[in-house]
């Protein structure tokens, strides 16, 4: 977890609020670097799963990410609050002058959510782990 981790955020949320900050949005900072430190902690652990459980996690991983993530959170009213997009979009929101399109609740559930999502497949991976047969 904590290698995944250790490369995820480094690559995912640095170089986003770097880019706010290059483009003059310096009051949007600190909103992306919660937000996509929170929603790369979630999908580490998501993936980190999903690559214990399944065979060929990368194809699962792809289409969670392509159907569930981006296709139906847009596309079925009320799916937001189920994908962590959503949260992680509501985190953006406390940005000043942000309209974010996606946003599953408050910003205040999401510092919940996000991490509980990132503990809950952190626990269930070292739990499925720990029963596999590894030859």
């Amino acid at each position: 977890m904590l290698a995944t981790v250790s490369i995820v955020v480094p690559l995912t949320a640095l170089p986003l609020t770097a880019s706010t900050l290059v483009a003059g949005a310096a009051d949007v900072a600190w909103p992306t670097l919660l937000a996509t430190s929170l929603a790369s902690l979630a999908y580490a652990g998501m993936f980190v799963l999903a690559g214990i459980w399944f065979r060929r996690a990368v194809w699962w991983g792809l289409a969670f990410v392509l159907i569930w993530e981006n296709a139906v959170a847009y596309s079925a009213e009320g799916t937001a609050r189920y994908t962590v997009i959503g949260w992680a979009s509501s985190v953006l929101g406390l940005a000043p002058e942000i309209d974010v399109q996606l946003e599953a609740g408050s910003a205040a559930t999401a510092f919940v959510v996000l991490p509980a999502i990132a503990v809950a497949a952190w626990l269930a991976a070292t739990w499925r782990y720990r029963r596999a047969d590894i030859d």
